[in-house]
């Protein structure tokens, strides 16, 4: 057999071989792609015929949480039951507040109001025997208007419950410390007293004692009988 012959018949049978291999290769590759996208397939079926359970509900979850039982770690944080009422203030409803009868309790129960004020305004009224108007809780030491002038608060003062003086048996004492006589005031009214010792008050028949302004009497006289 000449060489050149011999030549090319072994390359058309290397020729035929790779064909038959590479027809094998893409026979293979494409069944293959068929059975993954067949198993693809099935898995995407199967997704859509899984019945998801719905969330259940907040109002579901608490009823259920409610039901089960106390662990141990849960009676740890348990507390009482404490009763919360839907009343408001009493301050928010027009609260009254009659200054000659209030403790301090109700006084620091107010807005603006705390517990070194109430303090306060409890001792000034004892000076003084009571209020005969709400404007005199003015003076006393850091209150101001607007304390006043709160729309939620009626402040009131019952002038019965006014304690007195009785120029004809008070004491020194009681006249040196009342704020409105002091100790000048004090000595002109123990000197009248001593001139005129029946006299309970020396303003109630509409005479004057010398030595005390009209003005300084005004304010004076409401606190003698």
């Amino acid at each position: 057999m000449k060489p050149r012959l011999k030549y090319l018949q072994t390359a058309g049978t290397w020729i035929v071989v790779l064909a038959v291999f590479f027809a094998l290769r893409m026979a293979f590759l494409f069944h293959e792609k068929h059975q993954i996208q067949r198993v693809l397939h099935q898995t995407f079926k199967d997704s859509n015929q899984i019945k998801v359970p719905p969330e259940p509900s907040a109002l579901q979850e608490l009823k259920s949480l409610a039901k089960a039982p106390l662990t141990y770690f849960d009676t740890l944080f348990t507390t009482a039951h404490v009763p919360i009422s839907d009343a408001p203030p009493k301050w928010i409803n027009n609260h009254q507040v009659n200054l000659n009868t209030c403790d301090s309790a109700e006084l620091e129960a107010l807005p603006k109001i705390g517990s070194k004020m109430a303090s306060r305004i409890i001792r000034y009224r004892d000076r003084l025997g009571g209020f005969f108007s709400i404007k005199q809780l003015l003076e006393v030491k850091y209150i101001d208007s607007q304390i006043l002038e709160q729309p939620n608060i009626v402040f009131s003062v019952d002038t019965a419950q006014v304690k007195k003086l009785d120029l004809a048996i008070c004491t020194p004492s009681d006249l040196y410390r009342h704020p409105y006589v002091g100790p000048s005031a004090a000595k002109i009214l123990l000197a009248y007293r001593k001139a005129h010792p029946q006299i309970n008050n020396p303003w109630k028949d509409g005479s004057q004692v010398h030595g005390i302004p009209l003005e300084h009497a005004q304010r004076i006289s409401p606190y003698f009988r």
